[in-house]
């Protein structure tokens, strides 16, 4: 099961920040396509990308 992270702004280097909930908590995501709905919903308008915490280039 993958762990992901939406980076929010990222065409602005100065302004990136990983997505949050309502308390200030990041948002991890189980699936791309979980991930992929919630910025469809959430994040129109802005530059994205989805980050796999568990990819490991090691393998």
């Amino acid at each position: 099961m993958a762990r992901l992270i939406v980076l929010l702004d990222v065409d602005d280097e100065e302004d990136v920040e990983i997505a949050t909930d309502q308390f200030g908590d990041t948002l991890t995501f189980k699936t791309w396509h979980e991930a992929d709905d919630w910025c469809a919903r959430n994040t129109r308008g802005r530059w994205v990308k989805t980050i796999n915490l568990d990819d490991d280039d090691d393998e």
